[in-house]
């Protein structure tokens, strides 16, 4: 008999894993997004909204 654990065991921890990365990823995106940001206003105010 198999004595290895589940794979489902193992699609959990990588589906936390990969959560984990999304939302790591979607804060550096955030800030990302808001130096574009300052840099647009800074280098070309014509072209910057404000927010």
């Amino acid at each position: 008999m198999d004595d290895s654990p589940p794979r489902a065991d193992g699609r959990h921890a990588e589906l936390r894993r990969l959560g984990e990365i999304e939302r790591r990823m979607t804060l550096e995106l955030r800030d990302v997004r808001k130096e574009i940001a300052d840099l647009v206003q800074q280098l070309l105010p014509h072209h910057a909204r404000d927010h």
